[in-house]
């Protein structure tokens, strides 16, 4: 946990991410996220999961996706609506 924490506070991009989304911690003390893995393993996705976005994208756009805010990244818009009514 502590290489993680390391990790997270090399730059103020990666503090803001870990302060904003702390779930990241979660998913690395537990194993269910990636079953059969082991810590180090874990802490390697994750950090490869950062350092990817932060080689491919804007700070902006990394900012964007995890801010404070909620943001919608992806939806779904029925034409129509079904409604099944049961009578017992």
């Amino acid at each position: 946990m502590k290489k993680l924490m390391e990790f997270f506070h090399e730059t103020p991009l990666k503090r803001q991410i870990s302060t904003n989304t702390p779930f990241f911690f979660e998913k690395a003390t537990r194993q269910f996220f990636y079953k059969i893995s082991t810590h180090n393993e874990r802490y390697s996705i994750i950090r490869n999961y950062i350092d990817f976005l932060t080689g491919n994208f804007t700070i902006a756009f990394i900012k964007s996706i995890y801010s404070a805010q909620v943001l919608a990244l992806w939806g779904s818009i029925s034409r129509t609506k079904i409604i099944i009514d049961y009578e017992i």
